[in-house]
């Protein structure tokens, strides 16, 4: 089955403000997403590869694990 990034987008988005994350926590959200519709920016659809490359990105290189500062930073 295939996704639109910026289907997930939305999903990721609606679901954050009904939790009642801040602003600014949906806003680094939407930077991500961004970013990972970038990633897919050839036909927009999401795979489990498409994850696998954007996860790799977000992970730290010196302890090998997941930096939150990567995921929202990274571009």
């Amino acid at each position: 089955m295939e996704t639109l990034v910026d289907d997930i987008g939305v999903v990721v988005v609606e679901a954050r403000r009904a939790a009642g994350y801040k602003e600014s926590t949906i806003g680094n959200y939407r930077k991500s997403i961004r970013w990972l519709a970038l990633l897919a920016r050839k036909d927009g659809v999401y795979t489990s590869a498409l994850g696998a490359e954007f996860a790799s990105m977000t992970t730290s290189l010196r302890t090998g694990r997941f930096s939150v500062q990567r995921h929202f930073d990274y571009g």
